[in-house]
């Protein structure tokens, strides 16, 4: 990988529709359309739903986000072995989830907690006759274990934080399947067959996964990092000055996983890794490299927890 220059960005131009702000980024009227004429995907499942709100409530305990763990025993049972696994490394083996977030941390729990919930979401129909939701969520799944590995190895933003929005930085995908499942198949054949995916899409769609992803997010009401990671994790060169080394972090995990073709691999643009990305994370190309050699063991851990 030498000189590392940027994987090229989305065209900047404006589109022709009306733009609303979300975030401080704008998304396109055709996006914020689609999503709120979708049904089963714009409302959260209702154990995500309670984790987000609790995250919101400054009057938020320790009590009230272990209640609503413990009230879903699939995800509850996802988190006490997450806390047990190799990605923390406890001395001693934790037993309840009050004592996992009492160790790991509220606001750690809080993030792995909502990944949790957000697994079945990936479940379901195709999105190509060579794709299928398992796919997207595999990918989704690998880009948050790099992530949050780029992001410790980095010093520059929560890992924990990173891992969420490597799960959710795709969900666009997620709105395109059931709102255009026939032209998403499209532009995927096309992305197969050499052209750029986000080409593919917005010749299609009129809008692309990323603005689609924000539009979404806004509605389930994340918190504001994980909507521009959504946006802009194809072109952090875009973005504003906001939550910029987690965009970096989604990017760069991005494209290794798509480079080694880890589930539904088409979303980035062939070339190689984004140089200043690197720079802006303070990571070199052993650090990569480092994380790349990695990623078949972490990422079989993470699939043995959220299976």
């Amino acid at each position: 990988m030498s000189n590392l220059p940027c994987i090229p960005s989305p065209p900047t131009d404006p589109p022709a529709y009306g733009l609303a702000t979300v975030a401080g980024a704008t998304v396109p009227k055709a996006a914020t359309d689609v999503v709120h004429g979708i049904s089963e995907l714009r409302a959260l499942p209702e154990v995500a739903q309670k984790v987000r709100d609790i995250a919101a409530d400054p009057k938020g305990t320790v009590g009230d986000l272990a209640e609503v763990i413990t009230s879903d025993p699939a995800l509850a049972s996802k988190l006490l072995k997450l806390a047990n696994s190799a990605f923390y490394g406890l001395p001693s083996q934790v037993g309840s989830i009050h004592r996992a977030i009492v160790v790991l941390g509220f606001k750690t729990v809080q993030n792995l907690a909502l990944a949790g919930a957000l697994c079945s979401i990936f479940r379901g129909a195709k999105i190509s006759d060579s794709f299928t939701g398992h796919d997207l969520w595999k990918h989704c799944l690998a880009v948050a274990v790099a992530a949050r590995n780029l992001a410790k190895r980095a010093g520059a933003c929560n890992p924990e934080e990173a891992f969420l929005a490597g799960i959710t930085h795709d969900v666009g995908v997620l709105a395109a399947r059931e709102a255009w499942p026939q032209k998403l198949a499209e532009a995927i054949a096309s992305a197969q067959g050499g052209a750029s995916f986000l080409t593919a899409e917005r010749d299609r769609f009129g809008t692309d996964h990323t603005e689609v992803g924000l539009a979404l997010t806004s509605v389930w009401r994340f918190p504001d990092y994980l909507r521009i990671v959504c946006r802009f994790h194809h072109a952090p060169a875009l973005a504003s000055d906001q939550f910029p080394t987690h965009i970096r972090a989604v990017h760069l995990a991005d494209w290794l996983c798509t480079r080694k073709r880890i589930g539904f691999y088409l979303t980035v643009p062939k070339g190689p890794a984004c140089q200043d990305s690197l720079e802006a994370l303070g990571l070199t190309k052993a650090d990569l490299a480092e994380v790349r050699n990695s990623l078949p063991d972490d990422i079989r851990e993470a699939e043995r927890i959220f299976a």
